[in-house]
């Protein structure tokens, strides 16, 4: 029995990839590769160890001192970071700072907007 339990720890730690690879982006947030996927996700830290989900699918992030951009598949974002809080996307708050997905136009008339033509990724 306990070598059937031991069998089982090691190819189920084969099978998953249980070092979730992080990287911080700018205060709050950070992100992680998807365990089961090929892409990345952003992140919120909570307090206590947990994580608030923003984007999945990122292929490009980025920040200034007043926003965080993402490139993703399913088009531009931008998270004003005075605005967000430590909740998660069904918090109003939370929808309310975050625009997107834009399209790549409609991203670089935003960043006019809002005083930052000149950010890049």
């Amino acid at each position: 029995m306990r070598f059937s339990l031991i069998l089982f720890s090691l190819l189920l730690s084969a099978c998953i990839d249980l070092d979730l690879h992080e990287r911080h982006l700018v205060g709050p947030y950070y992100l992680a590769q998807d365990p089961v996927g090929s892409y990345e996700t952003l992140f919120y830290r909570l307090s206590g160890g947990l994580d608030a989900e923003r984007v999945s699918n990122v292929y490009k992030a980025g920040y200034t001192e007043k926003f965080v951009f993402v490139e993703a598949k399913a088009g531009f974002y931008c998270i004003n970071r005075r605005q967000d809080r430590p909740a998660d996307l069904g918090d109003l708050a939370v929808q309310q700072s975050m625009s997107g997905p834009l399209n790549h136009s409609t991203f670089t008339t935003f960043l006019r907007r809002i005083g930052e033509a000149s950010f890049s990724f």
